[in-house]
């Protein structure tokens, strides 16, 4: 029987968390015996990055040093560099600057700046996230509907988001 429990923090850049048990095992006369270290675990970390629009770096109105710029912006968010990344999009105002704010927490700005924007699944969902946090669980409630509605592939994605899946099961949808 294991019984342990630890926070792990997610700093930047880490992508996988690899876990080892390792194990003795006693007998009732006080002798050990040390199995080899054979069960690992590996957990991939989600995170709200991965719903990045990569399509905007082929914005035809870029030059060439804007989508190189937007790329690089794009890393750092995949690396959850997110204040190096904001410093970037900051200028864009699009969808993936709605998403950086929303990684750093920022989520009545990231609301403002969706309600700009033409109203795509993408737009939904990460709304849902946001209202979730607010608090706003019924326009959470249309917004996820209305994503799933638009895009059935974010069905798949409920279980990634905690806000979500949490709404989700509270209240059966």
């Amino acid at each position: 029987t294991y019984r342990y429990t630890t926070d792990y923090p997610v700093n930047a850049g880490l992508r996988n968390l690899r876990l080892t048990l390792k194990g003795r095992i006693t007998a009732t006369d006080r002798s050990a015996f040390v199995p080899a270290r054979i069960d690992t675990l590996t957990y991939v970390i989600s995170s709200l990055d991965e719903l990045a629009d990569r399509k905007l770096l082929y914005n035809p109105d870029f030059t060439e040093k804007q989508s190189v710029e937007y790329e690089r912006a794009l890393k750092l968010m995949r690396n959850r560099e997110y204040d190096r990344a904001l410093a970037v999009l900051e200028d864009y105002k699009d969808y993936n600057t709605a998403l950086v704010l929303t990684c750093m927490g920022y989520n009545e700005r990231a609301y403002r700046l969706l309600s700009k924007l033409p109203q795509t699944a993408d737009v939904f969902y990460l709304g849902a996230i946001i209202c979730c946090r607010v608090g706003n669980e019924s326009e959470a409630i249309q917004r996820l509907k209305q994503a799933c509605k638009l895009d059935e592939e974010k069905v798949f994605r409920i279980e990634k988001d905690s806000e979500i899946s949490e709404l989700v099961r509270k209240h059966d949808i």
